[in-house]
């Protein structure tokens, strides 16, 4: 199951990211809730298909994701917004503006490389 919470939050960051890019939608929402909303529905539903057999995760889909959501992520922000805005996502998604941009990039940095390492030792599901 850890490969799909994995998973769904690359997917969700990425959605997260657009709806940050869309001018219009991030003046009227809070653009961290979609990436912690969508990353909640994500797992529920991904893993009910898992576990109903319906679809497989593999370590090449997780790879081929992981690579696919960096590439559209780079794509969206560019060089110089990539380290900023997931963090400012997130930060804003737990309502703890007080947190650094650092420390929270120190975190992601670590779930994205541990995850897809762990994702990668795991056995396919």
């Amino acid at each position: 199951m850890f490969r799909v919470v994995y998973n769904c939050s690359l997917v969700s960051l990425v959605v997260a990211l657009l709806c940050f890019n869309f001018e219009w939608l991030q003046m009227r929402i809070n653009t961290g809730w979609v990436f912690f909303g969508s990353w909640f529905l994500g797992s529920f539903l991904v893993g009910w298909l898992v576990q109903q057999g319906k679809i497989r995760l593999s370590r090449s889909v997780t790879l081929g994701n992981f690579f696919l959501c960096l590439a559209i992520s780079w794509l969206v922000l560019g060089r110089n917004s990539l380290p900023v805005v997931p963090a400012a996502l997130i930060r804003e998604g737990l309502q703890q503006t007080t947190l650094s941009f650092r420390l929270i990039n120190v975190g992601l940095i670590s779930w994205l490389l541990g995850g897809l390492g762990l994702s990668l030792i795991q056995r396919n599901v």
